[in-house]
């Protein structure tokens, strides 16, 4: 054999050694494996519309107001009644609660007779 298609049959040798490796390559590249083969969950994909969303939370905790205040009466006394609810928003001079002055009239009275 001549030295030409020596050369010639090598190059086509190793020509051949590179396609395939560069075969092996892509299909590496281009196989990667699915999220339900490495995860065990299989996926949907769907298109994204836009809408309302009705959802019920329930879950415990405590709550903490924003705001609080105390409040008191400037006399001892029986409550007759509250006149707010709570949570209720409140302003400044509202009357929230009243004392029952059945003992208050009774002590005037008993002390302008």
């Amino acid at each position: 054999m001549k030295r030409s298609d020596l050369r010639h049959k090598l190059l086509q040798v190793v020509l051949a050694l590179v396609l395939v490796a560069f075969g092996y390559g892509l299909r590496y590249l281009t196989a990667r494996p699915s999220l339900e083969s490495l995860t065990g969950l299989r996926t949907k994909v769907i298109t994204v519309t836009k809408g309302s969303l009705r959802t019920l939370v329930s879950t415990t905790g405590l709550i903490q107001p924003t705001q609080q205040q105390s409040v008191s009466f400037l006399e001892n006394g029986i409550v007759q009644y509250v006149d707010v609810t709570p949570g209720q928003r409140v302003t400044r001079g509202q009357i929230l609660a009243s004392l029952d002055s059945t003992d208050l009239q009774a002590a005037l009275t008993q002390a302008q007779a």
